[in-house]
C-alpha cells in the first residue's frame, strides 16, 4: 500500500513540475493575477462594516457589473475589454476588446437606463460608438472575431489557429445588440438609425454558411487555417 501511495505521490509531483515549467505563451495566454491582500480589511478583531441586506447586495452587484462594461470600456471603440489588467496578453490588455463580452455589456444598457445609472442619451451615444467600431472591423462571412484591438480595429487571434469568425462570441454580441434594438425604439431619428444599423449587422451574419451543409453550427472559421 505504501509503495502504491509513493508512486502516486511521485506521479503527481512530476505532473505539477511539468505544468509549472510549461511555456504557455501563445496568443491567448495571460499571466496569473495575484491580488494584493495586504490591505484587505481588519484582521485583528477591529470594527467590521455593517452587512448589506440581500436586496442591497443584489443592487450593488448589478450596478458594479454594469460599471465594468461602462466605466472600463476601451475608449476608442466603446467595446468591453477582455481583462482588467493592462499588462496582460503581452502588454495588449488595455487595447484588447471582446465581442461576446461586449454583448453582455450591451444587454445591461436598458437596465442601467431604467435604474437611472446613465441617461438614455448617454446609452445611445455609447451604442453609436460601438456600432461605428463594429461596422469598421473585418468580419468573416458576417461573423465577428473573438478579439479585436480597440486602438487599430485589427483582428487579434484568440489562438494560433483561431484568427477568424467566432460564431459563439458573435451570437453573444448579436443578442446584446438585439436587446438594445428592442429597447431603444422611441421613434426618434437617432434611435431609428440605431435600430437600422443593428438590423443590418445581424442580417449580415451568414449563420447558414457556418453549417457547411451539415446539421451543425461550426464554432469557428478562419480564411487562413
Amino acid at each position: 500500500m505504501f509503495k502504491i501511495y509513493l508512486v502516486k505521490l511521485l506521479f503527481f509531483a512530476g505532473l505539477l513540475l511539468t505544468m509549472s515549467c510549461a511555456d504557455d505563451s501563445g496568443p491567448g495566454y495571460q499571466e496569473p493575477y495575484i491580488p494584493d491582500i495586504s490591505d484587505d480589511g481588519p484582521t485583528d478583531g477591529g470594527p467590521v462594516e455593517e452587512k448589506l441586506t440581500d436586496t442591497e447586495l443584489l443592487d450593488l452587484v448589478q450596478k458594479q457589473t454594469f460599471k465594468y462594461f461602462w466605466d472600463f470600456a476601451e475608449p476608442n471603440s466603446g467595446m468591453a475589454r477582455e481583462r482588467s489588467q493592462d499588462g496582460a496578453y503581452g502588454g495588449q490588455g488595455s487595447n484588447l476588446v471582446t465581442t461576446g463580452g461586449t454583448g453582455f455589456g450591451l444587454a445591461s444598457f436598458p437596465t442601467a437606463v431604467e435604474r437611472g445609472w446613465v441617461s438614455r442619451a448617454e446609452a445611445t451615444d455609447r451604442l453609436e460608438k460601438i456600432l461605428d467600431f463594429l461596422e469598421t472591423v473585418t468580419t468573416y462571412h458576417g461573423a465577428y472575431s473573438h478579439w479585436y484591438l480597440g486602438n487599430t480595429a485589427q483582428t487579434r487571434p484568440f489562438s494560433e489557429l483561431d484568427d477568424g469568425g467566432d460564431l459563439v462570441e458573435t451570437a453573444f454580441l448579436i443578442q446584446g445588440l438585439l436587446i438594445c434594438r428592442e429597447y431603444f425604439n422611441n421613434g426618434s431619428e437617432k434611435e431609428d438609425n440605431i435600430s437600422s444599423r443593428i438590423t443590418n449587422i445581424w442580417e449580415k451574419v451568414e449563420w447558414t454558411w457556418y453549417t457547411q451543409g451539415e446539421n451543425v453550427l461550426y464554432w469557428h472559421w478562419s480564411p487562413n487555417n
